[in-house]
């Protein structure tokens, strides 16, 4: 079981790298006034992060949160 993880961790890590090498295309992104040029991979790995810090704090405010212990 140890060695499972880091062997998914590397999996992982090569899917990034082909999904960055084939998404190198710039699209242009706009919201509502304002035009971004960007990487779509580049796009992907912000929502991407965007979502893993969000996850982050929901499970850290559901351990901290006061009450009762559990």
């Amino acid at each position: 079981m140890r060695r499972l993880r880091p062997t998914v961790l590397v999996l992982a890590g090569v899917l990034l790298l082909l999904f960055v090498v084939q998404n190198t295309e710039v699209v242009t992104l706009t919201f509502l006034f304002w035009q971004f040029p960007l990487s779509r991979a580049l796009f992907v790995f912000i929502l991407l992060a965007i979502g893993f810090f969000l996850g982050l704090l929901v499970g850290w405010r559901r351990q901290h949160r006061p009450g009762p212990p559990r």
